[in-house]
């Protein structure tokens, strides 16, 4: 199966799950997606784990019998067990999601620049590049401190700080577009807009399979 199918199954399989059980392995799930090991050994890792689940669930035994009690340690054994992603995949994953974020941005962007040929108001042939530096920023920190609360699921801070910086995420770039307007600007017209987005669109679907390709070449 490929790592889509696999994930597919995953989805499938949790339906099955009673309440209890389906809860106890949102946690195991949870961490070890969160962890930094190959995509398809994760998942391929997590569908033994819901058959076991499932298996003993129909003998009466439940996530705390096969186990045990401490779920985030019995998720830190288990990953201490798959391989990790080597530095190339972070890397590209890395770019990837910037990408990709900056993807959504320009089809925003691209749908404003369309606007206004009907609309004068949504019209400019200027756009600067500071709200999407800080956009990035924004995006790995998010991205760091939810692998960081994914590890420290019982951890209050760690989940304030996550829910503030994503809070902060979104309006940084629509705040940061008014207050830069005009500085390190680049031009900018429905065309352009186009292209780039059309652009940032192959270079993540690119870096997305060369990283799966990356892991299939080593797990």
């Amino acid at each position: 199966m490929t790592t889509e199918e696999l994930i597919k199954r995953n989805t499938i399989l949790q339906r099955s799950l009673t309440r209890g059980n389906a809860a106890a392995y949102e946690i195991v799930l949870a961490y070890v997606r969160g962890s930094n090991v190959s995509e398809r050994a994760i998942e391929e890792t997590l569908l033994e784990i819901i058959e076991h689940l499932i298996t003993g669930q129909k003998h009466g035994k439940n996530a705390e019998d096969l186990f045990g009690r401490d779920l985030k340690q019995y998720s830190k054994d288990i990953v201490a067990n798959l391989p990790k992603e080597t530095k190339s995949v972070q890397l590209i994953d890395a770019f990837y999601f910037g990408t990709l974020m900056l993807m959504w941005m320009f089809i925003v962007e691209t749908a404003g620049q369309f606007l206004s040929t009907f609309f004068d108001r949504f019209s400019k042939d200027t756009f600067s590049i500071i709200p999407y530096l800080i956009s990035l920023i924004s995006l790995a920190l998010l991205i760091a401190c939810f692998m960081k609360l994914l590890k420290n699921a019982d951890s209050k801070l760690w989940t304030v700080i996550t829910i503030i910086v994503g809070a902060l995420s979104i309006p940084s770039f629509i705040v940061s577009r008014y207050l830069f307007e005009g500085v390190w600007t680049l031009p900018i017209n429905l065309s352009i807009s186009f292209f780039i987005t059309l652009s940032l669109f192959l270079i993540q679907y690119t870096l997305k399979k060369w990283s799966k390709s990356l892991q299939n070449e080593w797990v």
